[in-house]
């Protein structure tokens, strides 16, 4: 695995920020949104959004109903999974 890219998280409390990016590509949605709200990736916890950067090697979790987003910063492969518990 290798390269690395750039995580945007929002939490089910804060669902509006999340909203739209799931129809475009990260980077439009990014761009759209970083017009209206300049320290987006500078001022994260003021839209109550987590930004992390995931090196090769890194494993990200995704808390359960977070939506989120990524943005590749340089070439990156990499797996993902979901996990789902019957109680």
């Amino acid at each position: 695995v290798e390269g690395e890219k750039l995580w945007l998280l929002f939490p089910s409390s804060h669902p509006r920020m999340g909203v739209g990016y799931s129809n475009m590509e990260a980077v439009v949605w990014l761009r759209r949104t970083g017009k209206l709200h300049p320290d987006l990736l500078t001022n994260p916890e003021r839209y109550g959004m987590m930004v992390c950067k995931q090196t090769a090697g890194q494993t990200m979790f995704v808390p359960t109903r977070w939506t989120h987003t990524t943005v590749n910063l340089s070439p990156a492969i990499g797996f993902a999974a979901e996990l789902f518990a019957i109680c």
